[in-house]
């Protein structure tokens, strides 16, 4: 029927379906039953197509969800094995330091040697510095302490001691477990590092270095950070004891566990007890909270811990129990409608035909109209013969200026790549060739205004006699999910790039650290003269290179802002001023007396605010203006940008310089992109990236428009901060 209307534009007799006259009675009652088997026939195919839906997407997504957890297990293994690798090479690295180990010793023969202490005090601070020890003590061989670098009460008890001996008789690293200090309750894991000297060619023992860990800060943030959002999903550290087991790590939804929570290692269903026992893979159990989790299980090679990687079933069947409340209410509304279809039809045979289909029509329209997708629907010559209003409002056309006019032509001309296409190459238009669906999350649709955007779009046939007649055309905005989807993949791009950043910086600053710990020992043996001169520009020479790393830990846990009340109007101003020291550049700015502050980290805030002048700047060789504009903006759910709802200021950053081309845009955030040429004194590539990894903590937002040959600007938004 819609089909005729479609591509006719004419409406069936109703004579053709009673003969010329009303119905007789058996072919009332054939119209009646037909209807009602056709009814119950849709309702049970509907129903089992949807039972099936709802039981193979939820296999899917649950072996799919097991993939994910034995990754992530995996990938947590892996680091904490780095970590312990690290440890223990960092470790041996002390034990045969020949010029340490022999200071050290003379030290312990005669302890009067004030000069020698200092410098292994030195020595014992800079290890523990470098790796984020509680402390770093120095034992002699009979295991007592005779110089650490601690400055809280001693982690050193009777649990340590036992290990000592151990160290000095088999002349090897030896790991404690993770356990609780009696005196001060800290958490630590302690390393014992004999120190071997080969002196008169004997490798013997002269002492040890007791390193004392703060898994607070390097063990810890590896087991709970997870890589992607989730509101139940964990990692944890887990290790038997006797017929106990007991959670190593502080858990996400309890709190005051580490070292303190256990279960008895027979537990049927907990997952904590099954790695306790050897079990690995991916199990279904109980966790320490009584709910039903998905856990992956593997254990930690060399350190006697098992790692568990969980989340809840609730959270894991979420999508799918929506879609089966979707799929309910679809069959329970066919049902209902169906059921006062065939009751009008049975006690309204006698009403005028057209009359009927005019309100059926009517109805029909009106739904469209309500919908939330915009939909059309095209003849075979490519002419729109319906449009309902959410499609106007999208494409920017009126049902009255669309008429008789080829639609394809003024809403669909343009691929994704900006290129012409006809309508002979348009995919929408060929399913009257094919007559099959065509669906894409790939199609570029323009509005009147002669903006584009990105589409979902589901073209179906109508046919009538096997011909297709028409085609009718759902489709939507995805604008707000692609910007969604391109941040979460800049964000894990960052993200990975942030645990590589980290540990780089880490060995990369061990390494300067103890270069300027031999420097430092060098020059108070170098006396004055050129060798020190020689020596103290080697000195300033690392403490420069010392800058990439401090950029590198931006990207890891150590960038995390400090938060505090900030007036950016005054920040802006200030940054400005220190960062543009050039009589060829204008600086306008335009910002509002009630311009909200903001909390964040200035620090963090003004190296943002800093880094894109400087790109401003060098984007002008020859001069031009700087616009700083601050504002006050409410983002709201229906807002196309990539936030959560609320207040914010927008700071937006412009500049008149050569501007950055089509192909660079997207890239300008990646770490140590650059345009100009890398080294110290022309670019690394972190900039930006710095900048935006400030703003992703700060819970904020970047952008960048530019037009080449015109400009540059720069959208930041910050979380406003409203007092209440």
């Amino acid at each position: 029927m819609l089909a005729s209307r479609f591509s006719a534009g004419v409406l069936p007799d109703a004579a053709s379906l009673t003969r010329g006259g009303l119905p007789t009675k058996s072919r009332l009652n054939r119209f009646f039953f037909f209807p009602v088997i056709i009814f119950l026939l849709s309702v049970i195919a509907i129903a089992v197509v949807g039972l099936r839906y709802y039981t193979d997407r939820k296999a899917a997504i649950k072996k799919e969800k097991q993939t994910e957890l034995l990754a992530i297990a995996d990938l947590k293994v892996n680091q904490i094995e780095n970590w312990y690798n690290g440890q223990l090479s960092d470790s041996h690295i002390i034990m045969h330091d020949s010029f340490a180990v022999s200071s050290i010793r003379k030290w312990l023969a005669n302890e009067n040697q004030a000069k020698l202490r200092q410098d292994i005090f030195n020595f014992l601070a800079l290890i523990k510095n470098s790796g984020d020890f509680y402390s770093v003590s120095l034992l002699d061989l009979n295991g007592n302490i005779r110089l650490s670098s601690y400055d809280e009460p001693s982690l050193f008890d009777d649990y340590e001691k036992k290990y000592v001996n151990d160290a000095l008789s088999t002349r090897k690293v030896i790991f404690s477990d993770l356990h609780m200090a009696a005196t001060s309750g800290l958490i630590h894991l302690d390393i014992y590092v004999p120190l071997m000297s080969g002196q008169e060619g004997i490798n013997v023992p002269v002492g040890a270095v007791l390193l004392q860990t703060n898994p607070n800060s390097n063990l810890y943030p590896l087991v709970q950070s997870w890589p992607t959002p989730s509101p139940t999903a964990e990692t944890l550290l887990v290790r038997r004891e006797g017929d106990q087991v007991i959670y190593l790590n502080e858990l996400r939804h309890r709190k005051g566990t580490a070292l303190r929570l256990t279960f008895p290692l027979s537990s049927r269903n907990l997952p904590a007890a099954m790695a306790a026992r050897g079990e690995t893979g991916v199990t279904e159990g109980i966790d320490y909270r009584g709910v039903k989790v998905i856990a992956a299980l593997r254990e930690v090679h060399g350190l006697h811990w098992m790692m568990i990687s969980k989340v809840d079933e609730a959270e894991l069947y979420a999508p799918i129990q929506r879609r089966l409340w979707v799929v309910s209410l679809i069959i329970m509304a066919f049902t209902v409608a169906a059921g006062t279809g065939i009751g009008l039809f049975w006690y309204k045979q006698s009403t005028d035909y057209y009359i009927e289909q005019y309100a059926l029509e009517k109805k029909f329209e009106d739904v469209m109209s309500s919908l939330a997708e915009g939909i059309m629907v095209t003849n075979e010559a490519g002419h729109c013969t319906f449009i309902n209003a959410e499609a106007e409002r999208l494409l920017g056309w009126t049902s009255e200026e669309l008429a008789g006019r080829v639609v394809h032509d003024l809403t669909h001309y343009r691929s994704k790549s900006g290129d012409p296409l006809t309508l002979e190459e348009c995919p929408i238009h060929k399913v009257f060739e094919t007559g099959e669906r065509y669906f894409s999350q790939k199609e570029v649709f323009v509005r009147k205004d002669g903006n584009s955007f990105p589409v979902a779009v589901l073209a179906s046939p109508v046919t009538e006699d096997g011909k297709t007649v028409a085609t009718v055309v759902s489709f939507r905005d995805i604008t707000a999910e692609k910007q969604l989807e391109e941040e979460l993949l800049k964000a894990q791009k960052l993200e990975s790039v942030g645990i590589l950043a980290g540990g780089i910086a880490h060995d990369y600053n061990n390494l300067l650290q103890g270069i300027v710990g031999y420097i430092g020992l060098a020059k108070s043996y170098a006396g004055e003269g050129k060798m020190k001169e020689m020596l103290e520009k080697a000195e300033r020479a690392l403490n420069s290179a010392r800058e990439l790393s401090f950029r590198l830990l931006t990207f890891s846990k150590g960038g995390e802002p400090v938060m505090r009340v900030i007036d950016m109007s005054k920040l802006i101003e200030e940054t400005a001023s220190m960062a543009i020291c050039d009589l060829h550049v204008i600086c306008d700015f335009r910002m509002p007396d009630d311009l909200h502050p903001v909390e964040g980290d200035e620090g963090q805030l003004y190296q943002v605010i800093r880094n894109i002048s400087m790109n401003s700047k060098e984007a002008m060789p020859n001069g031009g203006k700087l616009t700083y504009a601050a504002e006050n903006v409410t983002i709201g759910e229906d807002s196309n940008i990539a936030l959560n709802k609320g207040e914010y200021v927008r700071v937006s950053i412009s500049d008149t310089g050569t501007g950055i081309a089509a192909e660079h845009l997207t890239k300008i955030f990646d770490p140590y992109f650059t345009t100009k040429e890398m080294g110290s004194e022309k670019g690394t590539g972190l900039g930006l990236s710095v900048c935006y990894s400030i703003i992703r903590k700060h819970k904020g937002l970047i952008t960048v428009e530019s037009t080449k040959g015109v400009g540059t600007t720069f959208h930041t938004y910050l979380p406003a901060h409203i007092n209440k």
